[in-house]
């Protein structure tokens, strides 16, 4: 990876300026990130530095360099996505094995006494996407699919490869005759069956509350032959409440119509009512 190197000329005053960048959109931004799920391998790092916005890629790398001049440290890397770039150190097993390094970093301390990385925080290192590209789901060309499967890692019962799994159900599906899909997340992996356009799903105003139905009678029936979402290969019950009721009763997850993401509106979850196309909720 090519990095810009900064010089050793006020590098101290680099580390020290990005301090007073907590809490902004660049810099020292770690409010609410948790641990989640490890990556296929298990692995965590403790994340330094965290960009966004335009030039994060390259004010992450340019930070990366600094951090190494000034510490010494190995095992620093930069970790990328589309809007986000963060700086981490070292890879580890478990949150528990990350813990002393972690305590090393937010204990270092410049000459001025202040702590360049006293927000420092153990995150979920992202393991390589695996699975033929042909199923993802991501660009697939659609605006709504099924969604049938979650995945994800429990380190702590050695259930780890949530992204191997998933494309695992996929080609099982696939070889059903299933038009399946799989997309990989931070910490988790889904997997779809169906591509449906913009009118499967119509929305309408009744009186204040706004319904919507499955217009597409092939979605319907894809959500009839899968009606339970199987969370890690089993069926995960939820607390529900029935407002006729006034009562909170557990239910199984049911599978649901989503937005095929890229797409505008993937974050919707239109309905998962299978009569919708008869009736609305």
């Amino acid at each position: 990876m090519k990095r810009n190197i900064t010089s050793a000329v006020g590098v101290m005053g680099v580390l020290i300026g990005l301090l007073s960048l907590t809490g902004c959109q660049n810099g020292l931004a770690f409010g609410g990130l948790g641990f989640g799920s490890a990556g296929a391998s298990g692995q965590y790092g403790i994340m330094i530095y965290s960009f966004s916005g335009p030039g994060h890629l390259a004010q992450a790398e340019e930070q990366l360099a600094t951090a190494e001049q000034v510490t010494g440290w190995k095992g620093l890397d930069v970790i990328t996505s589309e809007n986000n770039s963060r700086v981490v150190w070292g890879k580890f097993p478990s949150v528990k094995s990350a813990q002393r390094d972690l305590s090393k970093a937010k204990s270092y301390v410049l000459g001025n006494g202040q702590r360049p990385f006293g927000a420092a925080v153990i995150i979920p290192l992202p393991s390589p996407d695996v699975g033929p590209p042909e199923w993802k789901l991501e660009g697939a060309p659609g605006d709504f699919t099924v969604l049938v499967a979650v995945f994800f890692n429990v380190p702590e019962d050695k259930y780890i490869g949530r992204k191997k799994f998933a494309v695992m159900y996929c080609e099982q599906l696939r070889e059903e005759g299933e038009l399946a899909f799989y997309n990989h997340g931070t910490v988790r992996s889904i997997v779809t069956v169906g591509l449906f356009g913009r009118g499967a799903v119509r929305s309408y105003m009744d009186g204040p509350v706004q319904r919507t139905v499955i217009n597409d009678l092939k979605a319907v029936a894809i959500m009839e032959r899968y009606p339970l979402l199987a969370i890690n290969g089993r069926e995960e019950r939820i607390r529900s409440f029935n407002p006729k009721t006034g009562k909170f009763k557990s239910v199984p997850q049911k599978t649901r119509l989503i937005g095929v993401p890229g797409k505008k509106g993937s974050n919707e979850s239109p309905t998962d009512n299978r009569s919708s196309y008869q009736q609305s909720w």
